[in-house]
Order: structure tokens, then C-alpha cells, then sequence
């Protein structure tokens, strides 16, 4: 059972890495699977780790990750909430942050910072426009959020932001409130730290 329990935590590790690194065609991933799932089959796998070593040319490494979700851009919104909430977790040192039993969007939204119908006049001093459209879906650029405040805030410009997120019970999200401004460089920045925790969240061993 309990190599049970680690075998389904790396399938969520890989699933994840796959997904943000991308890049592996799908009949790849679909043979490397087949063949351990076959030698499980047949008694000659009976780990975790000797599954890894079986798939391990489709497993991004470390470095791969982290490199790749430093530059990820999440278009699909209920995926961008899990890695979210799972960061948050991790970032809460939570037991098992990468399992989100109950993401209720009743009750937790998801903020673009920069908003997706930012206006020039609030906006293009930090970002033109090429650049809103290259940061608005950053994984960097969001933040988890309450619903009501959420509501409140929409396409404001930063500055009229800053207190609502300063206020958030979401520590990554609080973060974000206390910085100056909001750019490219901040949205970098951020990025790269979450980078660098989803590794921690997502591990490549399970």
C-alpha cells in the first residue's frame, strides 16, 4: 500500500513536469508507458524507483523544470489555480502539497495581476503591447484570491491592487502586494521563485 500511495504522487510528479516542459511527443510517452506497464505485468518492476528508470528519458530532470515553469505560460485557468494552490501548500510546507482534494472556486479565485483586458492608460507605462500579451498568462502574473476581494479589484491599475493583495490570507499572494510596481522584471522575478519551490512540490523520485 504504501508503495502504492508513492507510485500515485510520481504519476502526478511526471504528469506535471510533462506538461510544463512539454516537448515529448505523445506516441513517446505512450510507448515508455506500455513497456512498464507490461514488465509491472509481468513481475519484472515492482517500484517506484525501477519505474522511473524505465521512463526515465520522458521524465524532465530537475533542471528542466525549473527552467521551463520560469518561463510557463498557463492559458487554461483550472490548471493555473492547481499549480497555484499546490505552490501555496508547498510554500506552507504542507504535508503532500501537490494533492488539492478540494479546490472550490466559490471560495478561492484566480487573479491576473496584470489583467487580461489591461488598459493602456492604467497599464502602458510598465507593459506594451506585445508584452501584455506575452505576461498576462505567466503563471508569475497570478495569484490566488478570496473571491469577494477578487471581485472588487478586476482591471485595476496596481497601485489600486496592492492593498487588496496585501491583505490576502495566501502568502504567495501577499507577496506580491508588498512590491512597488508591477512589470515584466517584477513578473520575472516571482516566476523564478516559484520555479524554483515547484521542484520541491513536484519531485522527480515521487
Amino acid at each position: 500500500m504504501k508503495e502504492k500511495k508513492r507510485l500515485l504522487k510520481a504519476l502526478v510528479s511526471w504528469s506535471v513536469r510533462g506538461l510544463i516542459v512539454g516537448g515529448i511527443g505523445g506516441g513517446t510517452a505512450e510507448n515508455a508507458y506500455c513497456s512498464a506497464a507490461v514488465k509491472i505485468r509481468e513481475g519484472e518492476i515492482t517500484s517506484t524507483d525501477q519505474i522511473l528508470k524505465e521512463i526515465a528519458a520522458i521524465v524532465p530532470s530537475d533542471a528542466e523544470f525549473q527552467t521551463a515553469f520560469e518561463l510557463a505560460r498557463v492559458p487554461k485557468s483550472n490548471l493555473a489555480r492547481y499549480l497555484l494552490i499546490a505552490l501555496e501548500r508547498g510554500h506552507n510546507k504542507k504535508k503532500e502539497p501537490e494533492f488539492v482534494p478540494n479546490s472550490n472556486e466559490d471560495e478561492v479565485n484566480l487573479e491576473h495581476v496584470l489583467p487580461k483586458r489591461a488598459r493602456a492608460r492604467d497599464w502602458g507605462a510598465q507593459f506594451d503591447v506585445d508584452q501584455r500579451k506575452e505576461y498576462v498568462t505567466r503563471i508569475g502574473n497570478m495569484a490566488l484570491l478570496q473571491k469577494g476581494p477578487n471581485g472588487k479589484i478586476g482591471n485595476k491599475k496596481f497601485s489600486a491592487k496592492r492593498a487588496v493583495l496585501r491583505a490576502s490570507k495566501f502568502k504567495l499572494t501577499k507577496t506580491i502586494g508588498q512590491k512597488a510596481d508591477w512589470s515584466p522584471q517584477a513578473i520575472n522575478g516571482r516566476q523564478q521563485q516559484l520555479a524554483a519551490l515547484a521542484v520541491s512540490v513536484w519531485p522527480r523520485g515521487g
